[in-house]
């Protein structure tokens, strides 16, 4: 527990912490004067393999943040595949990191796979997913960022006329959030999950900056095909989820959309051409 202090660090590169087996949350910040604490490349909830459940475990949330903490950082990006900063969340009982109070604001939460049990990857505030609000008004923690709402999805083959298991990806979105209820730009992380329902961020696949204009104007991001087929867990549906919120991008079906887009290319471009742009 991290309980009113700051600047302290949890875990670093290539030299992780086991946290699982606790009865509550494996590391809680709390207080309002616990700011700029590092947590960083650890397993938080499973055995020592990360893949496995430690045994016996009654651990509920893997990562709490609460009463008034501030500025702190959960996971980050700034590594390779071999030893990746996020951190590793999986196993624990109920949600895998919860932030709450609505004075718990600019907690950065940054690269970390969260596969988790029945809760949710990360919950704003405990109570399942927040949805999207006009203009994000609403109070809260990390005043409960919006999330990104797609516009389209196109894979972009390489290699025309052959489906790869993994392509690049473009992905066009906007954020409703006004300049005035958010901290911009706005860094938008991409992950594979595992369904819609669910919430758990298994892979990162990238990310990008959205930077506010009057018009909110729609952005774009190309996921290249070494991102998508990194070494977590590859191979698994297509969702897509902003683990900077605790909502899914605005689809109904992403993945009934990415094998819809998928037979489109396969039918519609010819071989040796660009591939067509299917919405």
């Amino acid at each position: 527990m991290i309980e009113g202090a700051s600047d302290n660090q949890v875990g670093r590169l290539g030299q992780a912490n086991q946290v699982s087996g606790n009865d509550q949350a494996g590391v809680r910040i709390t207080g309002a004067t616990a700011s700029h604490n590092l947590i960083l490349a650890n397993l938080i909830g499973p055995a020592r393999s990360g893949t496995t459940p430690l045994t016996g475990s009654q651990q509920q949330h893997g990562i709490v943040i609460e009463e008034g903490a501030h500025d702190n950082q959960v996971g980050d990006t700034a590594g390779s595949l071999i030893i990746w900063p996020g951190n590793v969340v999986r196993f624990n009982s109920q949600e895998g990191i919860v932030v709450t109070g609505e004075e718990t604001l600019g907690n950065r939460l940054s690269g970390n796979i969260v596969v988790n049990g029945p809760g949710r990857a990360i919950d704003l505030d405990g109570d399942g997913l927040t949805p999207n609000d006009e203009g994000d008004p609403d109070l809260g923690p990390n005043r409960r960022q919006n999330y990104p709402s797609i516009a389209t999805v196109l894979f972009t083959d390489p290699d025309p006329g052959v489906l790869a298991q993994y392509e690049p990806i473009l992905i066009s979105y906007r954020v409703d959030s006004a300049v005035i209820y958010a901290s911009y730009p706005i860094t938008v992380e991409f992950y594979r999950a595992d369904s819609m329902t669910s919430g758990q961020a298994l892979s990162y696949l990238g990310a990008t900056s959205y930077t506010f204009n009057v018009a909110q104007n729609i952005t774009s991001v190309l996921l290249e095909p070494v991102q998508a087929a990194n070494l977590w867990w590859p191979g698994r549906s297509a969702y897509l989820y902003d683990a900077n919120c605790d909502g899914f991008l605005d689809v109904t079906d992403l993945a009934t959309l990415v094998t819809a887009w998928q037979s489109c290319l396969a039918a519609n471009t010819p071989p040796g051409q660009a591939p067509v742009a299917c919405r």
